[in-house]
């Protein structure tokens, strides 16, 4: 796929992910170049319909701002959602 650390996938190696992968990427946050990571969810895992699906038996999101925007979350034991 051609994917580089720190930089951001393109569309294309998005469409080519045959899996969801946590991929890290440089952002400046108050001035400082720091590495976050950010969940790219392959076509494979993604219901066109209903939107993207992130599933488990224990799933835990930690993040500065999280937004769902028509997304599932789901669990079969624990869902833990952590936000500042």
């Amino acid at each position: 796929l051609g994917l580089n650390f720190g930089v951001a996938l393109t569309a294309d190696q998005i469409a080519a992910l045959d899996h969801s992968i946590l991929w890290w990427e440089a952002t400046v946050i108050n001035g400082e170049t720091v590495l976050v990571p950010k969940l790219y969810l392959s076509p494979k895992d993604v219901t066109v319909n209903n939107g993207s699906v992130i599933a488990g038996n224990n799933v835990t999101l930690n993040g500065g701002n999280i937004t769902n925007s028509g997304s599932t979350l789901s669990a079969n034991n624990n869902l833990s959602i952590n936000s500042d």
